[in-house]
């Protein structure tokens, strides 16, 4: 791994936050069990303390405030022992620092320990009601799946501090996982733009003539993330017809960021500019199309795109519902995921429909084959399996999934998640379908895997896939096809219920999604399993016609995107 070199003046002190501080009773219990998860994290990734250069400097003043900004440095930086020493610090310096257990509640949650994470987020509270404490607890909340009880924490954050627009993208992106309204949820979303736009357009921009269209993606996610795997084979594609920048809001490099800036025709960190620099250089750069990959989850610049910054934005991929905006102009879609007529008025932006499916997919970088035969054949029962975030598999959800097990004797589900780690999460599942008659021996529950060939090798194991409702899987549904595992999809009245129908319609498995009707579902689900020899037939050389499906080809999407951009570019 590369060193990772800092000033001479920090650089000492990066060595000393690494460092355990003494604390007593519950609380360094949990320290200590923060700071144990984050030595295995560094041993995974081969970090050690050497890769911090240690020079010069000594002396360490700085009241708590002080160090939860160094905390949160370090943590941006991935420095993630070194963000929890200057945590600690300030809790040894001030032990009712509410902003120092917040901070140290984000770190537990972003390692993958969620219920950590809420009793940080918990004493917090115990100390100050924040918003902050309230949009963390939210979080940890939600990647427990408990979505409810999320929803309801980003709601008290958003009532405690109304115009923080960045506690309403939180609240925003929770109600996705809800069956509620879709009305209703187009509604949060239109008052978001409505306190977005209270702000002054700056002078509109005109397109400046030139001999290629000149398009720009802005993202916080050109890394090895959802939004990477599908959008680096439409930067890969697109043809000299266009010029592409792309503009980096993410924290995190790796192998992902570099394929795309390779791709692309500029490429531009941009995550240190304030929305008034960034504005600027998109406007140096003579900006025709902005395409936002955004939309409202983490670091978006939403409000920025509320006051325009080139003639003609767009909304693509990272987000399944509108912003909200009445300066965004369109939101990509296609005629699946948003049929004419039925999901138009939910949206702010007109909606531009693909012809061949909005999606293009990246295959694996890891090379791991189908199972040879369905694994029914060996094991002499059916398993299903669901690689979902834990905030989509809903109590709703849950209680389909038991109707299925129930009808299909002897039969398995194997669910993977990263909020798994969590006893509370998993208890939660178990006592679902315990609840329904359907013992908890029957669910086999794994935390998120270490690599990305082991994520795959699990598919081997599943007869089934299961998707969640109303928000579906995009890359979960994708891996499935890939690794010659059928999908059960449900069908919605919105963009967000639809993506896996898009998906199956796009490769010909259109018969595998269905409305949300629990009943219906479950059919379709025991229907499929009905015979094995059946089965073994629908998942006959499926890899082979995903891949050789519209879904998979960037090419495809380059070429009809760039003619979407043309024609909305020349109005």
């Amino acid at each position: 791994m590369a060193e990772i070199t800092v000033d001479v003046s920090t650089a000492r002190v990066l060595q000393w936050l690494r460092k355990p501080r003494c604390f007593a009773g519950s609380l360094a219990l949990d320290l200590a069990e923060l700071r144990k998860e984050i030595a295995k994290h560094e041993q995974a990734s081969g970090f050690t303390a050497d890769d911090v250069k240690v020079a010069g400097g000594d002396g360490y003043p700085g009241d708590a405030a002080h160090f939860v900004v160094l905390g949160i440095a370090c943590f941006e930086r991935r420095l993630f022992m070194q963000a929890l020493g200057a945590f600690e610090e300030a809790l040894r310096r001030d032990v009712t620092s509410a902003a120092a257990f917040i901070e140290t509640g984000i770190l537990a949650n972003f390692l993958g320990l969620p219920e950590l994470g809420v009793r940080f987020f918990r004493r917090s509270l115990e100390l100050r009601r924040s918003p902050a404490a309230h949009n963390g607890l939210g979080s940890a909340l939600l990647d427990q799946g408990f979505a409810r009880k999320a929803v309801s924490h980003f709601r008290r954050a958003v009532e405690l501090r109304p115009d923080d627009l960045r506690l309403r993208t939180g609240y925003l992106f929770a109600l996705n996982n809800l069956l509620i309204d879709v009305e209703q949820i187009s509604a949060e979303h239109r008052h978001y733009g409505a306190i977005a736009e209270r702000q002054p357009l700056r002078e509109q921009p005109r397109r400046t003539p030139g001999d290629r269209l000149r398009v720009g993606y802005l993202s916080a996610d050109f890394r090895g993330h959802s939004v990477g795997s599908f959008f680096l084979p439409l930067i890969a594609s697109h043809t000299s017809r266009i010029q592409t920048t792309c503009y980096s809001l993410g924290a995190i490099v790796d192998e992902t960021t570099h394929q795309i800036a390779r791709a692309a025709n500029r490429f531009r960190p941009v995550r240190e500019l304030s929305d008034d620099e960034l504005a600027a250089q998109i406007a140096a750069d003579q900006i025709d199309v902005l395409v936002d990959l955004n939309g409202h989850t983490a670091d978006n610049r939403l409000p920025m795109l509320a006051r325009r910054v080139a003639p003609v934005q767009m909304t693509y991929l990272g987000y399944p519902n509108t912003t909200g905006l009445a300066q965004m102009d369109f939101r990509i879609s296609d005629d699946v995921a948003d049929p004419p007529g039925m999901t138009d008025h939910l949206h702010t932006e007109q909606v531009l429909r693909v012809p061949g499916g909005f999606l293009a997919w990246r295959r694996p970088a890891y090379d791991v084959e189908p199972a040879a035969s369905t694994p029914v054949r060996a094991n002499g029962y059916i398993t299903f399996c669901s690689f979902n975030n834990l905030a989509k598999i809903t109590d709703e959800v849950l209680a389909t999934w038991a109707s299925v097990l129930g009808s299909v004797p002897n039969s398995r589900l194997l669910i993977k998640a990263r909020g798994l780690s969590s006893k509370a999460a998993r208890e939660r599942i178990a006592d679902a379908f315990e609840a329904d008659g359907v013992c908890a021996d029957r669910i086999e529950m794994h935390k998120q895997t270490v690599t990305t060939r082991e994520h795959l090798e699990l598919y081997r194991r599943a007869d089934v896939a299961l998707d969640t409702f109303p928000y579906n899987g995009t890359t979960t549904t994708c891996e499935a096809l890939w690794m010659g595992v059928p999908v059960i999809a449900g069908l919605g009245r919105s963009h967000v219920s639809r993506v896996s129908a898009s998906i199956l319609e796009h490769m010909g498995e259109w018969q595998r999604a269905f409305d949300e009707s629990p009943e219906k579902y479950m059919e379709a689900a025991v229907g499929l399993v009905s015979s094995v020899d059946f089965l073994e037939r629908k998942r006959l050389h499926l890899r082979q016609r995903f891949e050789a499906s519209p879904v998979m080809d960037g090419a495809r999407l380059a070429r009809e995107l760039e003619q979407l951009y043309q024609a909305r570019a020349s109005r």
